[in-house]
């Protein structure tokens, strides 16, 4: 009987030590495992926090060469509007005439546009003298916005000018942005300002 006892008195104490184990450690050792990753995602913060505001100088200064960056940027690109094949067009065509080089076909070739930057493609057939060609090319080539020589076929004949004449096919790429990317790069993105001030 007092084995009986023993064994029911032990079973109650691990039972007792099972309940207390349940229902006060194991609850308490998961609250204090939750503060203390809290803690640690908050040190984190701050320690993030803490280096913004040590390097808010070199920050500033970065975001102002960036914004200043943005705005170079924004001429080498042509504004994408409902006229800028033919102000391009335009464009290319007074070069080639200021020049005296005769345009004799000007084709736009392909025009895709992936949300942010347009891609516009033109074929043009030249002639005129060497010499006036190669101004032309040279005027081109000084606009300030990209323009991509994709091809260029000339043939060369002699003629009264020293150096002949030519004639020839030239395929151009010519790039555009929205105006709303165009503004937000000239106006660069500021919404940060918060964090650096």
């Amino acid at each position: 009987m007092r084995v009986e006892l023993l064994s029911r008195t032990n079973l109650l104490a691990t039972l007792a030590a099972i309940v207390i184990l349940k229902f006060v450690i194991f609850p308490l050792w998961t609250w204090q495992n939750e503060i203390l990753e809290e803690l640690q995602a908050k040190n984190l913060k701050l320690s993030k926090l803490s280096s913004v505001i040590a390097n808010h100088e070199n920050l500033r200064s970065q975001l102002t060469e960036i914004e200043s960056d943005m705005q170079t940027l924004t001429q080498l690109f042509f504004l994408n509007q409902e006229t800028i094949k033919l102000s391009v067009q335009k464009q290319i065509e007074n070069m080639f005439e200021k020049n005296s080089v005769k345009i004799e076909g000007f084709n736009w070739v392909f025009d895709s546009e992936n949300g942010v930057v347009r891609s516009l493609r033109a074929s043009i057939k030249y002639s005129g003298s060497t010499k006036d060609v190669i101004k032309t090319f040279w005027d081109l080539f000084q606009i300030p916005q990209v323009i991509d020589q994709l091809e260029w076929r000339s043939r060369f004949v002699a003629g009264n000018d020293s150096l002949g004449n030519v004639s020839g096919d030239l395929t151009l790429e010519f790039f555009a942005i929205s105006e709303a990317v165009y503004a937000s790069l000239r106006n660069g993105s500021r919404a940060d300002d918060s964090v650096v001030e």
